[in-house]
């Protein structure tokens, strides 16, 4: 089955949503949070071999809890403290906040979901390492060898919309365990999962070492431009060279900005070297 086939799957979970083209929710249901979401209707069939999976079939569900700021710190003292979508990047959060005080943590391979406020709904995978998380999020555990924790990040990602349609109605917007555990994904045998994750990898690598390049590119333009300005103007004989250099351990989601570790552990680092240097080829100023 070809990726597009698959993302199109997934992306008929929010295309009512999408649309507005959902069900009207009582408000004080919400505010309480006993609404249940329903299985989507994707006016189709799934694929053979796949199946629609309730997440807590195939998932174990951990609610965050909130430490109070005497119990936390900035001194990176203790284990990494997680307190909502203000600290999620790309695909991974990063960690401003320490507690030697953790009540709930997350683990690596987990999917974080923010079930309040004005984030609900977003998602980014766990840290390599365990860290405590706070009331405004949630831990989806998937089970070893049912679930890819890739493909459950991406297929939660897709329902980002419907996640923020069914949090409004309370006057702060958000969504309860009972939900997160009634959600609806559909899911194709572990080998499949594992295929799709590996090609949505190779092409949000892609997608970041093109933004890095292009980055880089304007960066050494502002630094010959700084020069120049600097030097007022190079000789005739001068010339101004950027040399990229770049190295990517293999495919995978590159995290944060353009830099960073990818997913399975992969690396992505990059070097940029800008020389001045007259026509017999010596160096006259460096830069790294």
């Amino acid at each position: 089955m070809s990726i597009l086939i698959t993302l199109l799957i997934l992306s008929k979970l929010t295309e009512p949503y999408a649309k507005g083209e959902r069900k009207v929710v009582n408000k004080s249901v919400l505010a309480s949070k006993r609404e249940i979401p329903g299985k989507p209707n994707t006016n189709g069939r799934l694929p053979t071999g796949w199946q629609w999976v309730r997440l807590e079939e195939v998932c174990t569900i951990h609610p965050g809890q909130h430490i109070l700021e005497s119990g936390y710190n900035r001194n990176k003292t203790g284990i990494g403290y997680l307190t909502g979508p203000a600290d999620f990047g790309t695909l991974y959060p990063t960690i401003t906040k320490w507690t030697e005080r953790p009540k709930v943590c997350c683990e690596p391979g987990d999917v974080l979901v923010t079930v309040k406020g004005a984030g609900v709904g977003k998602a980014n995978l766990a840290p390599f390492e365990k860290v405590a998380i706070g009331r405004q999020l949630m831990a989806v555990r998937p089970k070893l060898r049912v679930v890819d924790s890739l493909y459950c990040y991406y297929a939660l990602v897709t329902q980002f919309a419907r996640l923020q349609a069914d949090a409004l109605g309370s006057t702060v917007p958000g969504l309860g365990q009972p939900y997160i555990k009634a959600l609806s994904i559909p899911l194709p045998p572990y080998v499949e999962q594992q295929r799709i994750t590996s090609i949505l990898c190779e092409q949000l690598a892609a997608r970041a070492r093109a933004a890095a390049e292009a980055q880089l590119q304007l960066l050494a333009n502002l630094v010959k431009s700084y020069l120049c300005h600097s030097l007022e103007i190079l000789p005739t004989k001068w010339s101004a060279k950027a040399k990229l250099l770049r190295s990517v351990g293999g495919a995978g989601a590159i995290t944060g900005s353009h830099s960073g570790t990818v997913a399975a552990g992969k690396s992505f680092a990059f070097a940029l070297h800008i020389r001045i240097s007259n026509r017999t080829g010596r160096n006259l100023l460096g830069l790294t």
